[in-house]
């Protein structure tokens, strides 16, 4: 980088010029472009579906693959929170995840939850949800992994349902 300058001395022109090395500041910065680039390539390729999140929820960018998971448009799901895309019955938990991450009591969460697909269908999904910050701490948006395993889950919801009530009966009936 140079900045040149003219300079008049006792009726001579001179110039003056000032040479920055600036090496590092570029390796940076194309660094930072390609570091871009691989995230952007892997958000929008991804199998799992991606989100993120303002603080109170809104979504402000998905990857193809939620939103084709979910039936709804890109425009359409940033037009709406990820609670009023969560089951009702998921609703409360999540939340109440959302509000431990916000006070710092966790750095994220991870559980299974189930969302809404456009058509009225319910989806269970893996979520692992990360809440990001500034390098001085502050929040800035929350970032959404979800993993579809609707057709493990009902093997898994069965027996366990099985279970509780084998355990009820056994109970009431004094085994």
């Amino acid at each position: 980088e140079t900045a040149v300058r003219s300079i008049a001395d006792e009726g001579n022109h001179r110039l003056l010029a000032v040479v920055h090395d600036i090496t590092e500041r570029h390796r940076s910065e194309v660094a930072e472009r390609d570091s871009e680039r691989r995230f952007r390539t892997l958000f929008e390729q991804a199998q799992a579906a991606m989100a993120f999140a303002g603080l109170d929820g809104q979504i402000f960018s998905v990857n193809p693959a939620f939103y084709e998971w979910l039936g709804y448009t890109e425009g359409e799901l940033r037009s709406m929170s990820l609670f009023d895309i969560t089951h009702p019955q998921d609703v409360a938990k999540t939340q109440e995840a959302w509000r431990r991450v916000m006070a710092g009591e966790e750095p994220g969460f991870r559980f299974d939850k189930r969302f809404i697909r456009r058509d009225g269908q319910s989806l269970w999904a893996a979520v692992n949800a990360r809440l990001v910050r500034d390098d001085s701490g502050k929040p800035l948006h929350f970032q959404t992994v979800a993993c579809d395993i609707s057709e493990r889950k009902p093997h898994q919801v069965l027996p366990a349902a099985r279970l509780a009530i084998t355990d009820a009966l056994g109970a009431a009936a004094g085994w």
